[in-house]
């Protein structure tokens, strides 16, 4: 144990049947409960005035904030997926069975027009 260790050891233990008769005796003492529930109060009052302060200013407070912090992370982890899910569906091969879905809209059930072909001028007689 060096020299500067043990002067704080002493300190501290010098100190720690002070601090704790000190705590005791406020915590007995109505006066002291009275002003440290007060100081309660007046630390709730200014803790609404300063979110109302902030909402007519258009800032978000620390709750709102948070509550939008945690849906960004939420999207980009989705995003991540499927990020992830693209790139294993692009260095999968494909089935060897499997069609390849047509272009042809008639084959999507879709209704498509018939091209004509060149018209043919009528026959003279």
């Amino acid at each position: 144990m060096t020299r500067r260790d043990s002067v704080f050891d002493r300190i501290r233990t010098g100190t720690g049947g002070l601090f704790s008769q000190l705590s005791g005796e406020l915590m007995q003492s109505p006066a002291f409960m009275k002003a440290v529930q007060r100081a309660l109060q007046g630390k709730e009052l200014l803790d609404r005035a300063a979110t109302r302060a902030l909402k007519q200013a258009s800032i978000p407070t620390r709750t709102e904030f948070k509550r939008a912090l945690g849906r960004i992370e939420a999207l980009e982890s989705e995003l991540d997926e499927l990020r992830e899910a693209v790139r294993v569906a692009q260095t999968t091969p494909a089935r060897a069975g499997r069609k390849r879905a047509s272009t042809n809209k008639a084959s999507t059930g879709h209704k498509t027009k018939q091209k004509a072909g060149p018209r043919r001028q009528p026959k003279k007689a």
